[in-house]
């Protein structure tokens, strides 16, 4: 039998009624249902037979019939599963689908959710060749197709560019349309000096099937840069002319004469004086020396700055035609002297702390989303600046430069650091998060002495750091738990108390963290022993920040009460622990037997409770579908057909009321939902009074729950249909411990009429708030 209960608003004042309803169906089966993917054949549209699906979290695999057709039985209601469709031949596909799952608080019964999915041979081919600006082929160049961005699948094809420029990508998907596809030419890096020369570019490709599609590509122009200087260290051999080779030729008139003023060269040890320099310009347009001009000489340990403007010759190499001022540069250096002393110094008591600590954050403690640090060390004398070193463990296996320190002779050096964007462990979201994804991040510092040279970083003191901070930790943890599928209008409250003697009923919430989550932990439910709880993370990648709680409650169970959520881990294996969420479910007992009229099969009937008339009033019949409503319900009265009387037609109950504890936290609601009837006589208005009330066993009436006199002729369209509650505090003003429901119409006028009403549902029903 479906028990539908009604109860009262939270906001309802305890001095009057509110016309709020609310209604709550305990679900008699647990709510399972049936997931289709139909697999069609990418080129034909026909059904793709024997295509293996691996489901996440489901055992046994499953296989498209010859309809094409994979069926997934007994999935789980408001439950994501992931499809991995793979089939010989064609390219693998991934779908994911979500079961849906309620109607209001009420979950549903064998809900389907279908999809259709298209899959493509994975006989494409793409041959190309990848060249420099030069013509030279880019060898060792990395090329490849993400087919999840051409729609084709979830594989990336790759491909190595060979020592004559060309490369081969197969496995592609393919159709007899032809297919796009995009090939992307990763950053190359010309020279070998670890830096990109030419950055990454894409071009696109119609692929059709039985053809090898072709495509030629070539890097976009170098530009003007240094290919080569022998001050890139910062400092210069004694004795040598400083030296810089360019990747264009520059015009000769920066060099010569007059033009020379194009470069400066700055002694910074003298009061920073400019030298009088005499540039030299190779033939090929090139390579440029600079030296002090008169035969002086640099002064060994002195440090210098050359800086300078050149501009780029136009195609015929020395014409000044439409030539542009287009590169500057600028080097601090130091002049070696003639026998250096190697620095081997390294500093002592390196620290890293969180600069943004506050009261809720500790010094050593680092977020996820932690990307600004601070580092401190004892200095190391005779040493004028420290470099500033990082590496982690996913994208940065070789230390970066991320900050210096110069002439900061201070007992303690310190210094604020920011990672640049290659350390973001996880790009895709848009924001800089170096310990995310279970990155690990290392400092080092070394120190450099006054002529440049540095101590070796392989032995420099280092300091690693990571994601330390347990997730949710917010000051208020219930925020983040939301119920699903239901439509409370007590502020988000459920119901976890099992009216239903015979079958679990089932509640949903979402939790949401503050930061991505492992997959692999498991949070835990702690609450009262009427409850079993199973947990699914929503998501499959490490950017999962949500699951969904399921709660069983045992048949006839009470799961209201204190609860707690713990033990889910943050993608550093933090656990959450000071930041549980800690709250109590809210339950609704309902305490009448028969408040809806209809037994096990939906007969009406009026079981359970008491029948009564005075004088020629009828005893109230159990109907079904009266007037307008296909409801069971209950006519109070003289119904229309019958004679009229007088007197009162009465239902009535007897509840006796559980033991409760001295708490504010209980609380009794009775509601009632009835629709009048009358019969104006001609002759003139009759009283008839029809109403619900609590009382106790003495008839004392506690609570008049409904009372209406209005007058309506007996038609469907004349039909009105009311609810009204009363809600009693847990502080109390119900007397004694039996409550009376009564439902009565009573004709206290001298004349006969017919009139009554229909009496839909009746509820009384001992809330326990909850803060959920």
């Amino acid at each position: 039998m479906k028990r539908t209960i009604l109860l009262a608003a939270m906001a309802l004042a305890a001095c009057g009624p509110s016309t709020s309803r609310y209604e709550q169906t305990q679900q008699p089966v647990t709510p399972t249902g049936t997931i289709y993917v139909r697999v069609l054949d990418g080129n034909t549209l026909s059904p793709l037979a024997g295509v293996s699906a691996k489901v996440l979290g489901v055992d046994t695999p499953l296989t498209s019939g010859a309809d094409g057709v994979i069926v997934l039985k007994n999935a789980v209601v408001l439950s994501s599963y992931l499809f991995i469709l793979e089939s010989p031949d064609y390219v693998r596909q991934l779908v994911s689908m979500t079961l849906p799952g309620t109607t209001g608080n009420s979950p549903l019964q064998n809900p389907v959710a279908s999809t259709t999915v298209t899959m493509v041979k994975g006989d494409g081919e793409i041959k190309g060749v990848l060249l420099l600006p030069t013509g030279k082929p880019a060898a060792n160049a990395s090329v490849y197709v993400d087919q999840r961005q051409s729609g084709a699948g979830e594989s990336i094809a790759t491909a190595t560019v060979g020592a004559d420029g060309t490369f081969d990508l197969k496995g592609l998907g393919s159709r007899t349309t032809g297919m796009s596809h995009t090939v992307i030419a990763q950053w190359y890096d010309e020279n070998g000096d670890g830096q990109a020369d030419y950055s990454a570019f894409s071009s696109s490709v119609s692929v059709f099937t039985g053809s090898v599609a072709r495509v030629f590509m070539t890097y976009g122009s170098l530009g003007q840069r240094i290919v080569a200087t022998n001050v890139a260290d910062a400092e210069l051999p004694p004795g040598e002319d400083i030296k810089f080779t360019f990747a264009l030729p520059i015009l000769p008139s920066n060099l010569n004469g007059a033009a020379g003023s194009a470069f400066t060269l700055t002694d910074l040890n003298r009061n920073s004086v400019n030298v009088a320099i005499e540039p030299t310009y190779a033939a090929d347009g090139v390579n440029v020396s600079i030296k002090p001009a008169g035969g002086a000489q640099l002064v060994a340990g002195d440090r210098y700055t050359i800086a300078g403007n050149v501009t780029q010759a136009s195609a015929g190499g020395t014409s000044n035609t439409n030539a542009t001022t287009n590169f500057s540069l600028s080097y601090t250096f130091q002049v070696r002297p003639s026998t250096v002393t190697p620095i081997t110094s390294q500093v002592q008591n390196l620290t890293v702390w969180n600069p943004n600590f506050s009261t809720t954050v500790a010094m050593t403690q680092f977020n996820w989303n932690t990307n600004s640090f601070a580092l401190a060390w004892d200095g190391v004398t005779g040493v004028t600046a420290y470099n500033v070193y990082a590496k982690d463990t996913n994208s940065n296996p070789a230390y970066v430069l991320v900050g210096s320190v110069t002439n900061n002779a201070a007992p303690r050096v310190q210094v604020t650091v920011s990672l640049p964007s290659a350390f973001d462990a996880n790009p895709a979201d848009g924001s800089n998060q170096p310990l995310s994804m279970k990155n690990k991040v290392t400092f080092a510092v070394v120190p450099v002495d006054a002529y440049g040279n540095w101590a070796p970083l392989s032995s420099a003191a280092t300091k690693q750091v990571e994601d330390n901070v347990p997730p949710q930790t917010t000051a208020n943890p219930l925020s983040r738990i939301t119920p699903l599928g239901t439509s409370w209008p007590f502020n988000n409250y459920v119901d976890a108390i099992n009216d239903d003697p015979a079958n679990p009923s089932t509640l949903q919430f979402r939790v949401s963290y503050n930061e991505p989550m492992d997959l692999q932990s498991q949070p835990t439910f702690t609450g009262a022993t009427a409850i079993t709880a199973s947990w699914v993370w929503e998501g499959t990648s490490g950017n999962t920040t949500s699951g969904i709680l399921t709660l069983s409650i045992a048949a006839g169970g009470d799961g209201s009460g204190p609860f707690s959520i713990r033990g889910g881990k943050d993608m550093n294996g933090n656990v959450l622990v000071n930041a549980d969420i800690v709250g109590s479910l809210s339950g609704m007992k309902e305490l009448l037997v028969n408040g809806s009229f209809e037994d096990a099969s939906g007969a009406c009937q009026t079981n359970g409770w008491t029948l009564a008339h005075t004088s020629s009033m009828p005893d109230p019949t159990a109907v079904q579908g009266a007037a307008s409503s296909g409801r069971c319900s209950v006519f109070v009265g003289a119904p229309a057909g019958v004679a009229a009387a007088t007197g009162a037609s009465r239902i009535t109950q007897d509840v006796t009321l559980p033991s409760l504890p001295a708490s504010t936290n209980w609380d009794l609601i009775a509601r009632a939902w009835y629709r009048n009837v009358f019969t104006d006589p001609a002759t003139g208005t009759p009283t008839m009074y029809q109403r619900c009330r609590l009382t106790d066993t003495a008839g004392a009436v506690q609570s008049t729950i409904v009372t209406n006199t209005a007058y309506f002729r007996d038609s469907s369209s004349n039909m009105s249909s009311y609810s009204y509650d009363y809600r009693f505090l847990s502080s109390g003003n119900f007397t004694g411990s039996v409550a009376r429901f009564v439902c009565e119409a009573d004709n206290t006028a001298a004349a006969v009429v017919n009139g009554g009403m229909y009496v839909d549902d009746l509820s009384l029903v001992l809330f326990k708030q909850g803060s959920i």
